[in-house]
């Protein structure tokens, strides 16, 4: 869970680069951020890879994700990273720190 678009501020940011290090090593990632690109015009980089799975908060359901993903998320070890202190994050802090199969890094 992240502040900014991981395709934002050139790909610079540290949970953008946590992110494309995780992929690097073909973990899955999902990549929830908080608030819109910051930059003007077009993304000078292009992220896509079939192991990321990019959502805005606003547009993030945990009930929707955990239905389509349920099968992988108890077959595999998950983790949460949550980058940003965003207040609402924190719903979803809890929810990750109830699950026995998620462990979560704040």
């Amino acid at each position: 869970m992240a502040g900014v678009p991981i395709d934002d501020t050139g790909g610079g940011a540290r949970c953008t680069q946590i992110a494309l290090e995780l992929l690097r090593q073909n973990y899955w990632v999902v990549y929830v951020y908080r608030f819109p690109k910051w930059e003007k015009g077009p993304s000078v980089i292009q992220i896509a890879h079939p192991n990321l799975y990019d959502y805005m908060l606003s547009e993030f359901s945990w009930e929707k994700f955990t239905k389509q993903f349920a099968t992988v998320l108890h077959q595999h070890e998950a983790w949460a990273l949550i980058d940003f202190p965003a207040p609402e994050f924190l719903p979803f802090a809890r929810i990750y720190m109830n699950m026995a199969y998620i462990s979560c890094t704040i």
